[in-house]
Parts: structure tokens; sequence; C-alpha cells
């Protein structure tokens, strides 16, 4: 079984993630969406450049392990095939904490401890990392994706 994958966007959480954003479209030209996530707590700007920023809605629900890892949310990684990579690493030994299936359709496996990193594998076709996982997202409706606990959680 043969999968193929490359790292498609790094996930970091941020302090302001309006002004950050802001800061990335001023001086690089990239567009962000911005979506509250409820059910995870948090606030998630999405891009199709690489980088997705995160903040907490309120308070740090892990005590301040956010800041401990350095506040990398992920490395996120596009496989070919999500399934075969999510057999792939369970044969390693490393079982999902989570996982996300987005109203567009995307499902990310996260990884909590894979080698000192936290490690996020998922799949979509050619609409887009934003699209993928927004679908028709209308920004008048709460954005409510699913969250499933995994094996490793």
């Amino acid at each position: 079984m043969s999968v193929t994958g490359r790292a498609d966007r790094i996930a970091v959480f941020v302090d302001d993630l309006e002004a950050t954003a802001a800061d990335l479209e001023n001086v690089f030209g990239m567009q962000f969406t911005t979506v509250d996530v409820d059910v995870m707590g948090v606030k998630v700007a999405l891009s199709d450049e690489g980088i997705e920023l995160l903040q907490w809605a309120g308070a740090d629900p892990t005590g301040g392990a956010t800041a401990a890892n350095g506040r990398l949310a992920g490395v996120c990684v596009r496989v070919d095939d999500a399934e075969a990579a999510i057999a792939k690493l369970a044969e390693a030994g490393f079982l999902h904490a989570r996982r996300v299936e987005t109203p567009g359709g995307l499902h990310e496996y996260s990884y909590a401890g894979f080698h000192g990193f936290p490690l996020v594998v998922y799949a979509y076709g050619d609409e887009g990392f934003v699209r993928g996982s927004l679908g028709d997202y209308d920004a008048a409706e709460p954005y409510v994706p699913t969250v499933v606990p995994g094996p490793g959680a």
C-alpha cells in the first residue's frame, strides 16, 4: 500500500487572529476566511496559502500546553489516500486523537504526539483547502464541523 503526501500547511495559534491575518494580507497578499468553530472552542482563519491561524475563543483549555508547544497547532500533510495513510500510521503505532469532518467534506485526522509534534493528515480534491473545508458555507450560519474522538484520544 503506497501513500503519497506533501506538507500542505502549517497551523499556528496566535494572540490576535484578525491582526495577524490582516498583516499577512497586507504584507504578502494572503487571503483568509475566518470562521468560529464553537464545537472546538477556537476561531480559525483559513487560507490556501499554506498557513492556518487559530485563536482560542476563551481561556486556553490546555492549561498552557499550547504555548509550551511553541504555539504549533499542526504540521498538516495532504495525502492522496487518507484511509491508506491512517492505516499505515496505525501499523507504525500511531493512532489519531480525533477526526474532524468539515461541512465541505474534508476529513482530517489529528495525531497529538507524532515524534514530538502535532501531525494532521487529510485529503481533499482540486477545489483547494478552503473550499474543501467550508463547502458552501454561509457566514450568516454557524460553522459546525463534526469532531469525533479517535482511538488515540
